[in-house]
C-alpha cells in the first residue's frame, strides 16, 4: 500500500537551472502540472486569480492525489466558470464566490454526448426518472442504487485518508454526486455512473489492467476534453520552462521565506525553520535546515516509528509489560514518573512518551527497543545526521520533517506500514498536550500532529498542520534561546504566518453547485 503523495519521474534537463525540471512545481499563487497535457514540455496551471481561488478549492478537494492534474485552464460556459481536472470538474458560482465539484456527467449529457460515453467509454446511460417527488426522496432512491459492495465502498471511503482526517457520507455525495445509474457489466468490468464521476470495477485478470476486484475512477475530465465539451482556447498548454522561469522569486515559499527571515532578524537564539506542503520533496521555507542541533524530546519520534516498525516486522507485542529499574532511574531527571519495580505496558509507555513527553517511560521503552535498532531504522530512511544512540540526541530540521512525515503517512517507510499503523502513530501525535508553540495561534480546532522538545536554551516543535487546503509540515528548532517564553511565542507567530500563507481563508462548507 502506497501512502501519501506520489513522486513523478519524468524530468527535463534545462541549461538555465542546471537541474531537472520536475513534472509539477509551484508557481505564483498556484501550481503548474505537466501530467494532464498531451504536449511535451508543457502543462496547465491551477492558481488563485483575484476572487477566483481555484488553487485553494483544488487543494481542499484533495489536489493531485484525489482529483488529478488539471487538463485545461479556466473557461466560461452557461453562466458559470469551470476548470477541468483528470477526475472531475471544478465550477465557480460567481454570485456566491464559491468553487466546488460540478456535475460533469450531466453537462456532457446536456451537450448530447450520452451515446458517445456509452459506446466509446462504456459509461452506463443515465436513468432519467427515478420516481421521486423531492430532492430528499431522490437522494434516498439513488443512494439505494449502490447495491454492489465494491461500488458502495469506493463511493463512501475517504479518497485521501492520509491527508484528510475525517470523511462522511455527506462528503462522498459532495465529491461524487448521486448515482445516475445502477452498475452494469461491460465485458471484463462493471461500471456505475454518478453525477460527478464514474467508477469501474475490474472482474477479469487481464495483462496491464487493474487487478480483479479493483475499483478505479474514470477520467471524466478527459472525457469532457475528448467530447469537445471544453473550448479549444482552454486546452492550450503553457510552456513549462517559461512557467518555471516566471515563477522564480514569486512563489508562496519565496515570500514566506523572506517574511520569516525578516521576522527572525534580531530575535534571540539560533533558528532553523522547515515548511512545505506535506510530502514535498523540496521545502519551500528552508532556514538552516541541515544544521545539526540538539533534538531534545524530538528523539521520541524515532521511538514512535521504531515501536510500530518492530510490531509490524518483528511481531512486537505492545501489551508486554516493562519493569522500571535503577538503570533507567539514573538517567532520568527527578522526579521519575515510575518507581523501580513498577510496571507499564509498551503501548502505555509510548503513549506517555509522545503525548506528555514523559522521559521515564521513553527511556524505559527505548531500552526495550534498542537504540542501535532505532539508528538502523533511521539510516534506512535516509537520515544520516539524526542520532538517538547517545545521551545528547541531535537532529536537523530537514530530517525531523522526514521522520515526522513517515509517522503520519506522508513519506514511505522502509517496511510495510499499513493505514492502521499510520492512524495509530498519527493519533498519538495529535494528542500531544504541549500546544504553546505551533498550535498556539492557529484557528481554533486546527488539528496538529506534533512533537515538542525542550532543554535549557532549546525550544523545538515539529508538526503536520491539517489545514483545510491540505496538510503542511512545519519544523521550528531553536537553540541558544535565553528566554523560553519568548522563543515559544515567536514559534507560534511563525507557525501562524506559514499556515495562513498556505490556507488564506478559513475552511468553508463547499456546497456542490451545477
Amino acid at each position: 500500500m502506497v501512502l501519501g503523495p506520489q513522486v513523478h519521474a519524468r524530468h527535463i534537463q534545462t541549461d538555465q537551472f542546471g537541474e531537472d525540471l520536475p513534472d509539477d512545481f509551484p508557481i505564483e499563487y498556484g501550481h503548474h502540472y505537466t501530467q494532464g497535457a498531451n504536449t511535451a514540455y508543457a502543462g496547465y496551471e491551477i492558481r488563485n486569480q483575484d476572487d477566483a481561488r481555484w488553487w485553494d478549492a483544488y487543494r481542499r478537494l484533495g489536489g493531485m492525489p484525489v482529483v488529478g492534474p488539471p487538463v485545461g485552464v479556466p473557461f466560461a460556459l452557461g453562466g458559470f466558470e469551470y476548470q477541468t481536472t483528470r477526475y472531475g470538474l471544478l465550477q465557480r458560482w460567481v454570485a456566491r464566490d464559491h468553487i466546488g465539484p460540478a456535475n460533469a456527467l450531466e453537462i456532457m449529457d446536456r451537450a448530447g454526448h450520452t451515446e458517445w460515453l456509452y459506446q466509446a467509454r462504456q459509461v452506463p446511460r443515465p436513468i432519467e426518472d427515478d420516481g421521486s417527488s423531492s430532492h430528499a426522496e431522490a437522494s434516498d432512491i439513488r443512494l439505494g442504487w449502490l447495491t454492489h459492495d465494491a461500488f458502495r465502498t469506493a463511493f463512501e471511503q475517504n479518497p485521501n485518508p492520509v491527508g484528510q482526517l475525517t470523511w462522511t457520507k455527506a462528503d462522498a455525495v459532495k465529491r461524487w454526486g448521486l448515482p445516475m445509474s445502477a452498475h452494469e457489466r461491460r465485458g471484463p468490468f462493471m461500471t456505475q455512473r454518478f453525477q460527478r464521476g464514474v467508477f469501474q470495477l475490474w472482474l477479469d485478470d487481464l495483462p496491464n489492467m487493474p487487478d480483479p476486484g479493483s475499483v478505479v475512477p474514470l477520467p471524466v475530465g478527459e472525457f469532457m476534453r475528448d467530447t469537445g465539451s471544453i473550448p479549444e482556447t482552454a486546452l492550450r498548454p503553457v510552456d513549462s520552462l517559461s512557467a518555471m522561469r516566471e515563477a522564480q522569486g514569486h512563489r508562496l515559499g519565496d515570500r514566506l521565506h523572506a517574511a520569516i527571515v525578516g521576522r527572525l532578524a534580531g530575535e534571540p537564539g539560533k533558528w532553523a525553520v522547515y515548511a512545505a506542503p506535506s510530502g514535498s520533496q523540496v521545502p519551500e521555507v528552508a532556514i538552516d535546515i541541515d544544521v545539526v542541533v540538539p533534538a531534545a524530546s524530538l528523539w521520541k519520534l524515532a521511538l514512535l516509528v521504531e515501536t510500530y516498525r518492530q510490531r509490524a516486522v518483528m511481531g512486537l507485542n505492545v501489551q508486554t509489560q516493562l519493569t522500571m529499574n535503577n538503570a533507567v532511574l539514573q538517567r532520568v531527571d527527578p522526579p521519575a514518573s515510575l518507581a523501580p519495580g513498577e510496571h507499564v505496558t509498551i503501548s502505555k509507555a509510548l503513549e506517555r512518551a509522545i503525548t506528555i513527553s514523559d522521559n521515564t517511560t521513553a527511556i524505559l521503552l527505548g531500552d526495550r527497543l534498542g537504540y542501535l535498532n532505532m539508528s538502523g531504522t533511521l539510516a534506512g530512511l535516509g537520515l544520516t545526521a539524526t542520532n538517538v544512540a547517545t545521551r545528547h540526541t541531535v537532529t536537523t530540521a530537514r530530517e525531523t520533517a522526514m521522520l515526522l512525515e513517515v509517522a503520519v503517512g506522508m513519506r514511505p517507510p522502509n517496511w510495510h506500514c499499513t493505514l492502521a499503523d499510520v492512524r495509530g502513530m498519527r493519533s498519538l501525535l495529535l494528542a500531544e498536550t504541549r500546544n504553546q508553540r505551533i498550535p498556539e495561534r492557529l484557528p481554533l480546532g486546527t488539528p496538529v500532529a506534533h512533537k515538542t522538545g525542550d532543554l535549557l536554551g532549546v525550544s523545538n516543535d515539529a508538526g503536520v498542520v491539517y489545514a483545510s487546503t491540505g496538510p503542511v509540515t512545519l519544523v521550528i528548532l531553536v537553540r541558544d534561546a535565553p528566554f523560553a517564553g519568548r522563543a515559544a511565542a515567536t514559534s507560534a507567530e511563525i507557525a501562524a504566518m506559514v499556515v495562513s500563507g498556505y490556507d488564506p481563508l478559513p475552511a468553508r462548507d463547499l456546497l456542490p453547485v451545477g
